[in-house]
């Protein structure tokens, strides 16, 4: 995975939010760059055990709590103002509300403020989108709409930012892989995935360059990242 860690240009006195999946490396590995990273969790397990981690690591100056069943749309509680960054990492497709989270971390951005936006996007042709959103939903049923980058970029400055810098990139990834990133769902899960797949390698209805080998799959995904300024 390209390191997102080129895009930022943190001052040893600014204040991060991150939002994202996973167990805190991310924001473990700001802590060094700046002053204080506040990490918000998806679930109570990956707060939990990003929290142990950063106490195993002796890393005082980053904390991680719980974002909660409401989720950024529900408001976050922070005072307006409150980071010089906000780094948001591969939630944007599963927000039921995009419109309201993107504008809620804007206004716990200062101004100006920066946000670090990266997801995984599709395709611009529709069938081929929806097929991929049909494959995400399967292993992470969070998964709600697969972007194509001009949508994210129209979605950001309609919630009052302005889009700095941007980059496309594709990566080949492995199904393994893929599956442990989501969590270990469990077996029926898996192999139903597995199946669908297959399937749409016969069929080519995604742009996922899908290649199987027996129970070998590989894949290749789009992957899209923002740097975008808050608007006065």
């Amino acid at each position: 995975m390209k390191d997102l860690k080129e895009f930022l240009t943190l001052k040893s006195t600014d204040r991060v939010l991150d939002v994202g999946r996973g167990s805190g490396e991310w924001a473990l590995g700001l802590a060094s760059e700046c002053a204080y990273v506040t990490g918000l969790g998806i679930t109570e397990d990956d707060t939990a055990e990003a929290s142990a981690r950063a106490i195993q690591t002796g890393v005082a100056n980053v904390s991680f709590q719980w974002i909660g069943e409401s989720g950024i749309a529900g408001g976050l509680e922070f005072p307006d103002g409150a980071f010089d960054w906000v780094t948001c990492r591969w939630i944007l497709s599963r927000s039921v509300q995009p419109e309201t989270m993107l504008r809620e971390l804007v206004r716990v951005l200062k101004t100006p403020g920066h946000l670090l936006l990266a997801e995984r996007v599709g395709a611009a042709d529709a069938a081929k989108r929806t097929a991929d959103a049909r494959l995400a939903r399967s292993l992470d049923d969070s998964h709600q709409q697969t972007y194509v980058p001009k949508e994210i970029g129209r979605l950001l400055e309609n919630a009052g930012f302005s889009v700095e810098g941007d980059a496309v990139w594709s990566e080949s990834c492995q199904f393994e892989r893929w599956v442990a990133a989501a969590g270990a769902p469990q077996g029926g899960v898996i192999e139903r995935t597995r199946r669908l797949l297959q399937e749409a390698a016969k069929k080519k209805s995604t742009d996922w360059q899908i290649t199987t080998r027996g129970k070998t799959i590989e894949f290749t995904h789009r992957f899209g990242v923002w740097v975008a300024l808050k608007l006065g």
